[in-house]
């Protein structure tokens, strides 16, 4: 490949030192001498010696002009960047850069970024006839323009103002943006197609990357700002509180350390959560995730945020070395009982549920709160860590419908499914629930006159909660447990039957539990009054789990990426958007988006199409925090493992035509050839000389 190729013409001037040589070549002259023996001899060796001296100067001084002509070609190795500042034709170029929080790495003491910038920079040049436009590609990609436009100097400021962010690249979105702005216009548009990609190609990110939503004849040029040697990084990826859910209980705090660098590393993590301090310290394997926990008790009630931190630094990427948390301690638990049994019915299946649900009157034991459905209000419903439902009779649509509000404000069902009645009730719940909560199973009453008796487990789940809390004697205890009243289930296509954790010998299910992302629901069809369960050892072992089951995610909260869209229901009642306000972190800047609140349906939701800075963001009323989430960058962003040029140009890209470089190597050579070339020339000069020196006569 040559740079010059109009040079090779000059090639004929090789011929030169021949036509020359001939030209000068010494003619013999005519002596008349009378004796020829001794001259004869002499011309004899000057003759060969001079042969010897002229073909080694023609030799030199014919390879001396080839080189000077080769060299002003300027021959080139390797494959030529397809994008140039050097073509004339028309083209309209689409330049990606990468803004993920990668591209914060820091390498010989300067951000990836940086390099990224530049080699951007260098594509966004003016160019009479190329129409350029720019998308930063985060979790939600942007174009500068909707369409390429000639606007050079408006791209370049809007990439100078640019920086990373603690967010990962949605690659396929990007990618398809691209491809739309590179679409032809008609039939007779023919530019010629650009897409210059900047990025770090962070396997992480870009291993599924689809390149055939671009067009056949899409020149892909993929700038690498990536290092050339792995770079080893130390992250915190995630936090998280377990086994406490009231002021009553113990707890432990967990942290998951990532070790992405080539040898074990003994890392110790400060977690700070309201007036409490912990240090964690453990080994970390090479290339391997590991969690570390100690016990951690939070004594007050209500919201504690604070921050886990790595205690040291130096490390490659040092946005991840700390992460927000938020987690809520609750007062005791409360459980609503609803049912219309009187209390002074013994034994009833009510009597023996509220005897399972709070087993004895100490302080770590959850207070029942026993209503008939008449009396049940939303007030009531708010106050109540568990909403547990047996023989309620027939509920008015009115109630079912608070039963479904207060469900997608986050509070947990456990219904018993006994009568004929609780059949309408699931019907006209699952309807008010929507896509919220989808039941595995639909009920039906028994034909009259008919209803079950003695039945016992086909099967269930002994490796799943609540059954795991048997023990290995599960099998044996659940054997001989007999079953009366409930309703007749069938299957609903297309749902996770996965949900049913236990089946009767009929193919009824005996056990369902269904996770929304708010709520939980368990659904127990049996009549416990004429059921020999609360006779066994095992019913309050097995009502206890099942209630930790559906209160447990009380303490967990989501934690959701930056960058990511946030549609968050509150688990407040009673109050409107306007008494609550958005309080970000102190890093988030004074005029930052927050997203809004917004009333719904008697609750209140929290949307954010994307969540900002990573922090702690809290919901207030009257300064007092409701609600918190914690949000953090995406854990992969700290694996910084890259995709190599052969993966990229041999795998991923097929069908256009691709060219790799790494931009961040700015002392790369693209055409050294000329420079060999005319140490070459200047060589064969110097040999000329020696040899006409070595010859002298």
């Amino acid at each position: 490949m040559l740079l010059n190729p109009w040079a090779l013409f000059f090639l004929t001037a090789a011929g030169i030192p021949l036509a020359v040589h001939f030209l000068t070549r010494p003619r013999p002259v005519v002596l008349p001498i009378s004796t020829l023996r001794f001259v004869r001899e002499v011309i004899q060796q000057r003759r060969a010696r001079h042969w010897l001296r002229d073909i080694l100067t023609l030799i030199a001084r014919t390879l001396a002009v080839i080189l000077v002509v080769l060299a002003i070609a300027r021959p080139k190795s390797g494959q030529e960047p397809l994008v140039s500042r050097d073509e004339t034709a028309d083209a309209v170029r689409v330049v990606l850069v990468d803004v993920s929080q990668s591209l914060s790495a820091v390498d010989g003491g300067t951000e990836l970024f940086e390099h990224a910038r530049a080699a951007a920079a260098e594509q966004l040049q003016y160019r009479p006839n190329l129409r350029a436009n720019l998308i930063l590609a985060g979790a939600s990609p942007r174009a500068v323009f909707d369409q390429p436009s000639q606007n050079f100097d408006a791209l370049r400021d809007e990439l100078a103002r640019t920086a990373h962010r603690p967010e990962s690249v949605d690659v396929l979105r990007a990618l398809s943006m691209a491809a739309e702005m590179l679409a032809p216009r008609d039939e007779a548009d023919q530019r010629k197609r650009e897409l210059v990609i900047v990025s770090d190609f962070q396997r992480a990110n870009w291993a599924q990357a689809d390149f055939s939503v671009l067009a056949r004849d899409t020149s892909i040029q993929l700038e690498s700002v990536a290092p050339k040697l792995p770079l080893a990084n130390l992250g915190i990826s995630a936090v998280r509180f377990v086994g406490q859910t009231t002021e009553q209980d113990g707890g432990r705090v967990e942290v998951d350390v990532g070790n992405w660098s080539p040898v074990t590393q003994t890392v110790t993590v400060e977690v700070q959560a309201g007036d409490s301090t912990r240090r964690l310290t453990g080994n970390c394997p090479a290339g391997r995730q590991t969690t570390l926990s100690d016990e951690f008790t939070l004594s007050e009630l209500g919201w504690h945020t604070g921050v886990a931190r790595l205690a040291f630094g130096g490390d490659a990427l040092a946005a991840d070395d700390e992460i927000a948390l938020a987690v809520e301690v609750h007062p005791r638990l409360t459980y609503l009982l609803i049912t219309r049994q009187p209390e002074t019915l013994r034994p009833s299946s009510s009597h023996f549920l509220e005897c399972a649900l709070a087993p004895d009157d100490s302080a770590g034991t959850p207070h029942v709160v026993r209503t008939s459905p008449d009396k049940v209000d939303t007030e009531m419903l708010a106050t109540a860590d568990l909403i547990v439902i047996d023989h309620p009779g027939s509920l008015n649509p009115e109630m079912v419908q608070l039963l479904a509000a207060a469900m997608r404000r986050g509070k947990p069902l456990l219904y018993l499914a006994a009568e004929a009645t609780d059949a309408t009730t699931m019907q006209r719940l699952s309807s008010d629930l929507g896509r919220g909560i989808r039941l595995p199973v639909t009920f039906q009453p028994f034909p009259k006159g008919q209803h079950r008796r003695d039945q016992s487990l086909m099967s269930f789940k002994y490796d799943s909660r609540p059954f795991n809390a048997l023990g290995e004697n599960a099998a044996e205890l659940v054997r001989d447990w007999r079953f009366g009243g409930g309703l007749i289930s069938h299957p609903v296509p297309e749902t996770l039957l996965d949900d049913v954790l236990a089946t009767y010998a009929d193919g009824s299910a005996c056990l369902i539990f269904s996770l929304s992302d708010t709520s939980a629901l368990a659904v127990l069809n049996a009549d416990l009054g004429i059921s020999n369960l609360p006779s066994r050892a095992a019913f309050v072992p097995l009502i206890d789990e099942l209630t930790q089951l559906l209160t447990e995610r009380r303490s967990i909260v989501t934690i959701p990426n930056c960058g990511q869209s946030l549609m968050v229901r509150l688990p407040v009642a009673g109050v409107t958007s306007q008494s609550l306000e958005i309080v970000g972190p102190p890093s988030a800047d004074g005029d930052a988006e927050l997203g809004e609140l917004h009333d719904e349906s008697g609750s209140v939701i929290w949307r954010w199409p994307a969540i900002g800075k990573p922090g702690v963001y809290r919901v207030c009323q009257n300064k007092a925090t409701v609600f918190a989430i914690a949000v953090s960058a995406p854990a992969e962003e700290s694996q910084l493992d890259t995709l190599s040029a052969d993966v990229l140009q041999n795998r991923l890209v097929t069908g256009n035509a691709v060219f790799y470089r790494d931009a961040a190597d700015t002392s790369q050579p693209h055409d050294p050839w000329w420079t060999w070339l005319t140490v070459g020339c200047l060589a064969c000069l110097f040999g000329e000389l020696a040899t006409l020196l070595v010859f002298r006569t």
